[in-house]
C-alpha cells in the first residue's frame, strides 16, 4: 500500500483501537517485531470469520497481522489475503485520508532486473499465462534455483505474461547465502502487489526488506511510489 507524498507511516496512523463504526473492527498494536525498526504486530478484532475458525465459535474473531511501515507506504502481512483485504477495506480505506493504494509491480522488469550477473537476487518461481497462437496451453509455472538461467525459460519467456515472480539469494562463487536445508525462495511477488512468504524468523524479516527495497530501488512498482533513501527499508 503506497501513496505519493514523502512522510514516514506512523503507528497511530494504523491502529484503530475502537471501531469506526458500529459493530466494526479494531487494529489494536501488540508489540515490535524483531527488533526492526518499522515492524509492529497488530492484533485484527473482526466481527465476521475470516479464517478457517469451526462454525461453532462466535465473534469477534482475532487475527495477527504484522505491518512494516515505510516512506509514505506500507506492507501487510496476514495468514491468508482474506484478512488482509478486509483489514484495508474496512479500516484503512475509511479511516485514511488521502487513501493508499495498492502499489502494482511489474514482473517483466523485476525478472530481467533478476537475470543480470551481478544482481543481487535471482528468480526462483515463475507463474505466467501463455500468450501464443493455439489453447492446449495457457499457465505455466516454473521452479528452480535460478528459473531464468534456465533452457526453456531462454526459448520460450516471449511467449508468456508472467503475473508472479518468486525471488532468491543470487549464489556468488558457489556459496549460497542461506543455511543448508533452507529454503531459497524469500517471497513469491504479484503482479497487482500481492506477496506470499515464510516469515519464521528474524532473518527471514531482513532478507524480506533487501528483495522490497531491490523492487523499489529498480523502480518495478509504478513511479508514484516513494523510495526511501535506506537500503534496508521500504
Amino acid at each position: 500500500m503506497a501513496r505519493a507524498s514523502e512522510e514516514e507511516v506512523s503507528r497511530d496512523l494504523l491502529e484503530t483501537p475502537k471501531p469506526l463504526v458500529s459493530g466494526g473492527p479494531t487494529l489494536k498494536f501488540v508489540e515490535s517485531a524483531y527488533a526492526i525498526r518499522r515492524w509492529d504486530i497488530f492484533t485484527l478484532r473482526s466481527p465476521i470469520r475470516l479464517g478457517e475458525e469451526a462454525e461453532t465459535a462466535k465473534p469477534p474473531f482475532e487475527y495477527e497481522v504484522y505491518i512494516v511501515r515505510g516512506l509514505s507506504k506500507f506492507v501487510v502481512l496476514a495468514p491468508r489475503r482474506r484478512v488482509a483485504d478486509y483489514l484495508i477495506q474496512q479500516i484503512f480505506d475509511r479511516k485514511i485520508y488521502p487513501h493508499f493504494r495498492k502499489a502494482p509491480i511489474n514482473i517483466h522488469k523485476l525478472i530481467q532486473k533478476c537475470e543480470l550477473a551481478d544482481s543481487e537476487f535471482l528468480v526462483t518461481s515463475l507463474h505466467g499465462r501463455f500468450s501464443g497462437a493455439g489453447r492446449a496451453l495457457r499457465i505455466m509455472s516454473l521452479y528452480g534455483d535460478d528459473v531464468t538461467d534456465s533452457i526453456i525459460f531462454r526459448q520460450h519467456n516471449e511467449l508468456f505474461n508472467f503475473f508472479s515472480c518468486g525471488v532468491g539469494r543470487r549464489l556468488y562463487s558457489g556459496l549460497p547465502r542461506l543455511r543448508p536445508n533452507e529454503e531459497g525462495e524469500i517471497t513469491r511477488i504479484a503482479n497487482d502487489g500481492f506477496l506470499t512468504l515464510n516469515l519464521v524468523d528474524r532473518r527471514r524479516a531482513t532478507e524480506f526488506l533487501f528483495v522490497l527495497s531491490f523492487v523499489l530501488r529498480n523502480r518495478c512498482a509504478e513511479s508514484w511510489v516513494p523510495v526511501d533513501d535506506s537500503p534496508d527499508q521500504l
